[in-house]
């Protein structure tokens, strides 16, 4: 048997929420506007729709994982050099990739209890641990985010590149 290591076996499974037909057949309802789990009770934009049905017959490739054109968009619109532009699958990934491209054993992040989840969860799936402030009427207290007593976080705003 594999024995996983415990920062793994703690972890607890996502509970996905109420599906909206689901919760229409209980309660009688017949117009729900659901606005948890970042989804857009707007649907997606007609330009999107009209951009899947375009590209329909490439949907056996894979995505291009550098995402180029829309890096290279993005790049000539916000006047930013291409390197310093990172794309991913959601802001959960993003912060994945953070997490483990910056953190080492023994290393901390710091968030504020009531913020996105993804910073607990990800933390907790690379066994760094994860430093929560209390939100001050749902607002970052920054002076207990730069409080260092006894953190092993580091400033990476001022590291320089090796």
């Amino acid at each position: 048997m594999i024995k996983l290591p415990k920062h793994i076996e703690n972890l607890i499974p996502y509970k996905a929420g109420k599906q909206i037909e689901e919760l229409a057949r209980e309660k009688g309802l017949t117009k729900i506007v659901k606005l948890a789990s970042n989804e857009n009770p707007l649907g997606p934009s007609p330009m999107a729709v009209e951009a899947v049905k375009n590209n329909l017959t490439e949907l056996n490739r894979y995505t291009d994982p550098k995402s180029f054109l829309l890096v290279k968009k993005l790049s000539q619109y916000y006047e930013v050099p291409q390197e310093r532009i990172i794309t991913a699958s959601g802001s959960d990934a993003l912060l994945q990739y953070i997490i483990y491209g910056v953190c080492e054993p023994g290393d901390e992040v710091i968030t504020s209890q009531g913020t996105f989840i993804g910073w607990y969860v990800n933390a907790d799936k690379y066994n760094i641990k994860c430093v929560k402030t209390i939100l001050d009427d749902y607002t970052y207290d920054l002076n207990a985010i730069l409080q260092p007593s006894q953190r092993k976080t580091k400033d990476y705003l001022s590291c320089e590149s090796k």
